[in-house]
């Protein structure tokens, strides 16, 4: 029986947050330390940055805090997540995932494009994407992230909020998966990919299938990047079909999702639990606004 409930997933978004920017930081502060130490001038963490291996430091310190946060509330959980996946399932998985990214870009792209006109920062890779970078990089942008953002948002967040309606955890925590990342050219798309995470853990009630395809996704756009390819859509004609292409895909795939599975009677959310939510989400949407205001200043 699941004992999470939306009180659950409020903190435990709250928290992973939190604690990935205390890790970070205790990370940041020991380096500079070491630095000094032996008498070297350098900005810690733009170094972590600008570097494959100092990045994938930080993403590791990062997820680590997702990592802790899923273990003590899957104490509390009595849902199993886990099971032996089956490879018709998981080729299926892959071919969502990699058609819902080709679909997918333009929408992203335009919106790419019309953020950076504006004075965004792109999204590129902070360091140099050669032969090294881009295998460090499947696993601190890929494989890491889709281990343990799942982790934390399907195997907690989502089932905390599940016992609430179908529609209510899926559309909520795509929601929260996206405000999670505080970057406004990377609020679009994980939404539009949170709502097929959702869908898949709903259906299979298993989260390997979901780090399968966040894998896959997040794989995708390195590899593209990598090997410097792109897709130019010009003409609002072409991205207009392309918008309503992917939309039509992502709307079948997530009947795909959807599909074969019932769910549990429908519980109403307490008062109490309503003020954590609230204010849990308040709290992070102010922590997005401040980031997005950096952005634009």
């Amino acid at each position: 029986m699941n004992k999470l409930n939306c009180k659950d997933s409020s903190l435990a978004y709250v928290f992973g947050f939190l604690l990935c920017q205390i890790l970070v930081t205790i990370a940041t502060v020991v380096a500079s330390v070491i630095c000094a130490l032996n008498n070297i001038e350098v900005e810690v963490l733009e170094q972590f940055l600008k570097n494959p291996w100092g990045y994938l430091i930080l993403v590791s310190t990062m997820n680590l805090g997702l990592f802790l946060v899923f273990l003590f509330y899957k104490k509390k959980s009595k849902v199993s997540i886990f099971s032996k996946p089956k490879p018709k399932k998981i080729l299926i998985y892959i071919g969502i995932a990699i058609l819902s990214f080709v679909m997918l870009y333009p929408i992203i792209n335009v919106v790419d494009t019309w953020l950076i006109k504006r004075g965004v920062e792109s999204s590129e890779f902070p360091y140099k994407l050669n032969t090294q970078g881009y295998l460090i990089s499947i696993i601190s942008l890929a494989l890491i992230p889709a281990v343990f953002e799942e982790l934390l948002f399907r195997g907690i967040i989502f089932n905390g909020l599940k016992p609430y309606g179908k529609t209510f955890s899926i559309v909520v925590s795509a929601v929260m998966f996206s405000v999670f990342h505080m970057s406004l050219n990377q609020t679009l798309y994980p939404v539009l990919m949170g709502l097929l995470f959702g869908g898949i853990m709903f259906k299979e009630n298993n989260i390997l299938y979901t780090m399968i395809v966040h894998f896959v996704c997040n794989f995708t756009t390195i590899t593209l990047a990598y090997f410097n390819i792109s897709f130019v859509f010009s003409g609002w004609v072409y991205v207009a079909i392309a918008c309503i292409l992917a939309v039509a895909f992502l709307t079948f795939a997530l009947i795909y999702a959807i599909q074969g599975n019932k769910a549990s009677k429908q519980i109403k959310i307490s008062r109490n639990e309503v003020y954590y939510f609230a204010g849990c989400l308040i709290f992070m949407v102010g922590f997005w606004v401040i980031t997005i205001v950096s952005e634009l200043l």
